[in-house]
């Protein structure tokens, strides 16, 4: 008999007052990888299998469980009385030694069997099966596969028509903090005896003197950080500034550049959980600089993304289809099986013409057009709609 689809459980459970379900838990070192996949797994489950007494499932960052006789295990099931409830260990600290050997996806694949050997025996015991050990453990190991070919199908004949997902950064993903930009404008008003505000056409003008009439495709992030440090120069000589305006450049640069003036959208981390977690090739695509991987690892997003397409190192700016065919090249897609967001309608427009699933992001919500959204959780809305 199947025990995950056996009800003898009914005349245990119906009616009884206990918790029902499934919960997972993660310890803090746990990897992303296994998160993502592990929490996808558990969604499927509740879709398609009953849990008539909570079980609560524990993803340890060691390598092995260790049981109460001392010995160790690849994952255990503990249950006490009939109505109380059970909980399962699954350990996960050995994911990256055995990606290296079997690649990343069956190495997160072969944990989840550990996963499932275990849901296996919550199953025998919710429906009081009575068999031997042996017996017990034979019915688990066929399970750990079968369960897995189930769910594998279901999201092979449920896969995407994208195969690809582009962001922009600042805007899109992230936002510039009023801290650093308010100390930005106490620092130099107190410089230039004067207030300070930078508007878009003075930062235009301050980046054009910064290039020395050369467009900044610097290519280093040594090279980016002498050009803002020209910009810093530029900028406190413009407001006055005459004292010591190398030693203040640099004071300014310390402190602003890359450095914390960043933060995330609040649903920015769900979103890319999302689509990492359903297979989809993720990138980045800024009119930016070479920092532009090194400002996502600071905010610990860079491990969602497998290509960092900037402007400056492409030697072209959105729209302009080179710096979209450039990420495209990357990722080994095509712009039809791509979906790019912007918080610049400009820019989003133009990698619709280019053949992506293009939408704007326009967070102040004035514009309600078809290929505009107004949170990135609406890009979950659109791919779940098929």
């Amino acid at each position: 008999m199947n025990p995950w689809k056996s009800k003898n459980f009914k005349k245990i459970y119906d009616n009884k007052n206990v918790r029902t379900g499934i919960a997972l838990r993660f310890e803090k070192g746990v990897h992303s990888d296994i998160k993502s996949l592990f929490t996808d797994f558990t969604k499927w489950l509740r879709k398609n299998y009953c849990f008539p007494i909570r079980v609560v499932v524990y993803v340890k960052e060691t390598e092995a469980i260790k049981l109460m006789n001392g010995n160790t295990a690849w994952g255990s099931f503990r249950y006490f009385d009939t109505f109380d409830e059970p909980y399962i260990r699954i350990p996960t600290g050995d994911y990256l030694d055995r990606a290296k050997i079997d690649g990343e996806e069956n190495a997160a694949y072969t944990i989840l069997t550990s996963f499932v050997h275990e849901l296996t025996h919550y199953f025998q015991w919710v429906n009081q099966f009575e068999q031997s050990d042996k017996s017990s453990e034979r019915q688990a190991n066929y399970y750990r596969n079968k369960i897995i070919d189930l769910y594998l199908n279901e999201k092979e004949n449920t896969k995407p028509k994208h195969k690809a997902i582009f962001f922009d950064r600042d805007g899109t993903l992230t936002y510039f903090t009023a801290e650093k930009e308010a100390w930005r404008n106490e620092q130099i008003s107190s410089w230039s005896g004067k207030p300070f505000k930078l508007d878009y056409d003075k930062m235009m003008s301050l980046f054009h003197l910064a290039s020395e009439g050369r467009k900044p495709w610097y290519k280093t992030l040594d090279d980016e950080r002498e050009f803002f440090r020209r910009y810093y120069c530029h900028l406190l000589v413009g407001e006055g500034v005459t004292e010591n305006v190398d030693e203040k450049a640099d004071c300014l640069l310390n402190e602003l550049w890359c450095n914390g003036d960043r933060a995330l959208f609040s649903e920015t981390v769900e979103v890319l959980e999302y689509f990492k977690s359903r297979g989809y090739k993720m990138g980045v695509i800024s009119d930016t600089s070479p920092s532009l991987e090194f400002t996502l690892q600071q905010l610990d997003i860079a491990k969602y993304f497998t290509s960092f397409t900037a402007s400056s190192l492409v030697g072209a700016g959105k729209p302009n289809p080179i710096i979209f065919n450039a990420a495209l090249e990357a990722q080994g897609v095509t712009a039809s099986e791509s979906i790019f967001v912007d918080d610049c309608k400009e820019e989003a427009d133009g990698a619709r013409e280019q053949g992506f699933t293009a939408f704007f992001l326009d967070r102040s919500g004035e514009n309600n057009d078809e290929w505009t959204i107004h949170n990135l959780k609406q890009l979950i809305d659109y791919v779940e709609r098929g």
